[in-house]
């Protein structure tokens, strides 16, 4: 994820300023959350008594499609922000950009190869029903922060589309 996110800052013609770095630390937080949707969701499934490598497999399955959409709406929140050109900002959107990019498609190999070669002792519950969500459900959180990043940024654009600071 920071390699894309590297690799997108240079193509882009910036340098590492502030506000790229801060754009680094926030890839990190989201690079994370995505690996503990993932994680957490295999978890559950190996409560309810499913095989390893079939909790994995599913887990990649089911979880695919929410990751990838959480991504899709922090890129398409932060694109204003990258094509408006700002020395400021710009260089903050292409990190995270480029970074969500290589890490949704490098995630998706990488954090089920690390599970198996180090999964967590786990607690079969037998009274959890398939699908059943526990109250502390991340992926309920995940989507409003989602939510949050598109409506955000979208607002800081369009203050600035009307001349604001």
């Amino acid at each position: 994820g920071m390699a894309g996110g590297f690799i997108a800052l240079f193509l882009a013609g910036y340098d590492l300023s502030f506000t790229a770095t801060i754009g680094i630390v926030a890839l990190i937080g989201i690079e994370i959350k995505n690996s503990i949707l993932l994680v957490d969701f295999t978890n559950q499934l190996r409560e309810q008594g499913v095989p390893l490598e079939e909790a994995i497999a599913r887990a990649g399955e089911i979880r695919f499609l929410p990751i990838l959409l959480t991504s899709a709406t922090a890129i398409g929140g932060l694109l204003p922000l990258a094509i408006q050109g700002s020395g400021l900002y710009s260089p903050l959107a292409i990190v995270i950009i480029g970074g969500l990019v290589s890490s949704t498609l490098l995630g998706r190999l990488v954090t089920p190869v690390m599970y198996k070669v180090l999964p967590p002792a786990i607690v079969i519950v037998p009274f959890a029903r398939a699908g059943e969500p526990r109250p502390w459900d991340i992926s309920r959180a995940m989507d409003l922060t989602a939510l949050v990043t598109l409506v955000g940024s979208t607002a800081l654009w369009l203050r600035r589309q009307r001349g604001g600071r």
